[in-house]
């Protein structure tokens, strides 16, 4: 899991991971007589961490897409959340069809950059929603596709 996107998972103050995505992996182990070991990783590595070996199940906010089930068994979905756009204050960007031209914060495997490229944004890669919200706020991008639950 990422362990940087609230509420789905995240560190606490005090460093713990902790959240939603966190309490579910512990609930299935827990069922499953498994003790789970986290690994904290950014999105863009889920998938690659995961063909590696590097762990067995990943645990993140990832939509499912024709790709993705190719390769991969997904588990039922679990969070059902709309899109927003993330701008500074003043922008002119409003709906999708403002994107075009414009410098989206994204990472590059998500399914917000695929949207923003079908938009016309040209994508400012960034590893986690963290440093896609830097980019926008030191005028390096211009918008960052999310889901509004972020």
């Amino acid at each position: 899991m990422e362990g940087g996107f609230a509420p789905f998972s995240f560190r606490t103050k005090s460093g713990k991971l902790s959240g939603f995505e966190v309490a579910l992996a512990k609930d299935v182990a827990k069922q499953l007589k498994l003790k789970p070991v986290f690994v904290q990783t950014k999105f863009d590595s889920l998938i690659s961490g995961l063909d590696t070996k590097k762990y067995d199940v990943v645990y993140n906010d990832m939509s499912i897409t024709p790709e993705r089930q190719k390769a991969y068994t997904f588990g039922r979905e679990y969070l059902f959340t709309k899109s927003v756009l993330i701008t500074k204050k003043g922008s002119d960007i409003k709906t999708y069809a403002d994107l075009k031209g414009k410098r989206a914060a994204e990472t590059t495997s998500s399914n917000f950059s695929q949207a923003a490229k079908k938009a016309g944004a040209q994508i400012v890669a960034a590893p986690g929603f963290a440093e896609q919200l830097e980019l926008v706020a030191n005028g390096k991008a211009d918008v960052v596709l999310n889901s509004q639950d972020s």
